[in-house]
């Protein structure tokens, strides 16, 4: 008897875990199923996923709502110590349901080392860069690229190099906000470079149609170059009266990915429901949350922006693609399979409201829909919500 219990006490200890999720939906990074899933956690890493488990769980999740793989915002500010823009991504994005973001130029090759020991090393929230063109990036209260000086080949390279696991992208915003008196085709040009030389795409801030032709700026990006900001109101619009503007159709056939980047002012339902209406969806869907954005109301998160696209007519399959796979692969980050034994344990549990949820956009434009919000967030195998 007390060596059959020996063996028993072991096999138990074998099938012990730290956190068991059970849910009746699940999206696989393409589709949504109906069917029970279970998964099993522990120090972090998913051991064991099936529709009937036999694990004992410290703590067992039960949920109505729908099992996502890892959520990753592309376009963030998440540097909240150097850049004029950042807000704490543990507060503002980890907790609201996102369990990576990607910072859109923060820092530039100047501040790399200060971002990568203040954000990255010591945040929850998964955090990587897409470097700013300008050395400086965000970290002064003016325009990232004052002059061309303030931008330095090599040392971007340099920084790109030695923080390769940090840096996923190239970041260039040539708007006149960001970029007033210095020839916008020139820093493209060079950002172009940079990304060349470090084997990484752009993330792609555009300049207004009257300023500089859409077209001429499209032709310079390569296949796997990000736009974001892409449902801009006019001036910048992808959109005319009859439709989407050809120069953008041209660009997605190269191969060129967008992204939403709502932010402050970069997002207007009228631009995005037309696009929507013309077979028009975005690769990705990303907040562009910074500073401004703190202490709104609703918070402005990624959930909810999803629930804006959702509610201008993107399917919920492609919605939840844009904000889990999709961004990853683009990055080149992706992973063949959404769930497998081994892998860190960062998933998110969203719940849908019934439809009548007021949504409102930069302008002030509402539309009705059903709400997204994050019901459950794992992170490295800790419930964080």
């Amino acid at each position: 008897m007390s060596h059959d219990g020996v063996v028993l006490n072991i096999m138990e200890s074998q099938l012990a875990c730290d956190l068991l999720l059970h849910v009746q939906q699940w999206f696989d990074g393409y589709q949504l199923h109906t069917s029970p899933l279970q998964l099993a956690i522990k120090d972090g890493i998913l051991v064991d996923f099936g529709p009937e488990l036999h694990w004992h769980p410290n703590r067992l999740v039960e949920s109505d709502g729908i099992l996502l793989p890892a959520v990753t915002d592309l376009h963030t500010h998440p540097d909240h110590y150097a850049s004029r823009f950042g807000s704490a991504p543990d507060r503002h994005s980890l907790y609201t349901g996102v369990n990576q973001v990607i910072s859109q130029g923060d820092a530039g090759a100047l501040g790399v080392q200060e971002f990568v020991d203040r954000i990255i090393i010591p945040s929850q929230t998964d955090v990587k860069l897409a470097i700013n063109i300008s050395k400086y990036g965000e970290s002064r209260n003016t325009a990232s690229i004052s002059t061309i000086e303030d931008i330095d080949l090599e040392l971007c390279i340099a920084a790109g190099q030695q923080f390769a696991t940090q840096i996923v992208a190239v970041s260039v915003n040539v708007s006149r906000n960001s970029c007033p008196q210095v020839d916008p085709e020139k820093v493209l040009k060079i950002a172009v470079r940079a990304a060349e030389e470090l084997k990484l795409p752009i993330l792609y801030g555009m300049r207004r149609h009257i300023d500089w032709p859409i077209g001429e700026q499209l032709r310079l990006l390569r296949p796997g170059d990000i736009v974001t900001y892409c449902f801009r109101p006019a001036p910048h619009s992808i959109v005319d009266a009859t439709g989407i503007l050809p120069e953008i159709c041209n660009a997605r056939h190269c191969g060129i990915v967008f992204d939403v980047g709502h932010g402050c002012q970069s997002f207007n339902f009228d631009v995005a429901e037309l696009a929507i209406q013309s077979g028009f969806m975005p690769d990705t869907i990303s907040t562009d949350l910074q500073r401004g954005h703190i202490g709104m109301h609703p918070p402005h998160t990624l959930a909810l922006v999803a629930s804006k696209m959702m509610a201008i007519g993107m399917p919920l399959n492609m919605v939840l693609r844009a904000i889990t796979t999709r961004p990853v692969e683009v990055l080149g980050l992706s992973n063949d399979k959404c769930f497998h034994k081994g892998m860190p344990a960062n998933f998110q549990i969203f719940s849908l409201s019934g439809d009548g949820q007021v949504l409102t956009d930069c302008l002030g434009n509402q539309r009705n829909g059903k709400l997204i919000t994050a019901e459950v967030v794992i992170q490295k195998g800790k419930q964080i919500r």
